[in-house]
């Protein structure tokens, strides 16, 4: 049986080519190195429980066919004294290309699938000097 564990586990070995530091359902707060870029990864689903004679859902029975992969690629903006409007948008479209590329992909051993990714939200800021693309991708098992 797939879990979210296993999902993730899956995504962040099909997402190793882009060689970016990745975390796992919101960016954080703090971190111990300054990074230029890297990718949050969070899923949203639509599951379909069974409900057993107990009356109690049955967690062995999700459906994650329905599921969707949020992948948040984030660039830091080069801004500068000399150059304060200096944005990172083609470094973000250039990554999200990229990333994009990668689809759709395979896990073998968790029969983890991604598929048809697009671009909901093309090089936003994020008020805090970085620009982000969110991709959504198909995920199922």
């Amino acid at each position: 049986m797939a879990t979210i564990k296993t999902l993730l586990q899956a995504v962040c070995t099909a997402l190793k080519p882009m060689k970016m530091k990745m975390y796992l359902f919101e960016r954080p707060s703090a971190v111990d190195k300054a990074q230029t870029s890297f990718i949050v990864l969070s899923l949203t689903s639509i599951r379909n429980q069974i409900i057993g004679e107990d009356g109690a859902l049955d967690s062995a029975s999700f459906d994650w066919s329905d599921t969707t992969l949020i992948i948040e690629l984030f660039v830091k903006d080069n801004v500068k004294a000399a150059n304060p409007n200096e944005v990172a948008i083609n470094e973000v479209e250039t990554y999200a290309e990229q990333l994009k590329g990668l689809f759709p992909f395979s896990d073998s051993t968790t029969g983890v699938t991604a598929v048809k990714p697009r671009v909901i939200v093309p090089a936003h800021s994020d008020g805090n000097g970085f620009h982000y693309t969110r991709i959504h991708a198909g995920l199922s098992t």
